[in-house]
Order: C-alpha cells, then structure tokens, then sequence
C-alpha cells in the first residue's frame, strides 16, 4: 500500500482533532478567554476537516489513479502550521509563549498559504484530467 502513511498520518490528524475539540470543550472553556477559545475551535475544525480531507485524496489517487502526492504533502504542511500555531497562539498564557507571538503570528497564514495551494494543485489536477 503505497499511501500507509499518508492514511496513518490522516487518522492522527483526525484522532488528536476530536480529542484537542473535547479537551477545548471541557477544559479550556473556563481559562481561555472567549477569542483564544474561539481562535483554538478553529485550529480543531481545520485539522479535523483537512484530515479527513487527506483521506478522500488519498482514495481519490488511488482510485483514479492520479498523482496527488503534492496535495497531501501540502495539506499536511499546511495543517500542521495552520493549526498548530493557532493552538500555540491560543494558549500562549497558559504555556508561558507569550514571546513567541511574533513568530507564531506569521505562521498561520503561511499554514494557510499551504492549504490553498494544496487545494488549488487538486484542482489542476482534475481539470487536467481525460474523461
């Protein structure tokens, strides 16, 4: 199975993506303040929905047989920066990185930046394709 990893990969985005939405939802309502709570169910909504994402191209690759391995590397990339700074900069008082919001800051949107590509790279895909 040549896309293990990406699958496996996937599942952990997804897996840590619902327990980072309870652990938001039971644990961090009563210390966050409302836009670091909000800024954190954002980070939990795109890294579950982009894992789940990644799922579907990798059955798509495999299934038509097209090379999406750019997608899912960027979606990656792009999940991991996106959101992983959004949960760092939502709980940057509780971790002590208030000094790192000028680097966290910028990283977001780079995530970001890699989401957008990763679908746009899909999207040329497809439309390349023969029917």
């Amino acid at each position: 199975m040549k896309h293990k990893n990406s699958l496996i990969g996937a599942t952990i985005c997804i897996l840590t993506g619902i327990c980072l939405g309870a652990i938001g939802a039971h644990s961090l309502e009563p210390i966050l303040s409302k836009t670091a709570l909000e800024s954190f169910k954002t980070g939990v909504n795109y890294q579950t929905y982009h894992g789940l994402s990644i799922l579907v191209l990798i059955l798509l690759s495999e299934k038509l047989n097209i090379n999406l391995i750019w997608s899912i590397r960027l979606m990656f990339i792009g999940l991991i920066c996106f959101s992983g700074s959004i949960y760092l900069l939502a709980l940057k008082s509780l971790l002590g990185l208030e000094s790192l919001t000028v680097i966290l800051g910028p990283i977001t949107p780079i995530g970001g930046l890699g989401l957008i590509l990763a679908w746009f790279i899909f999207l040329v895909v497809l439309l390349r394709l023969k029917n």
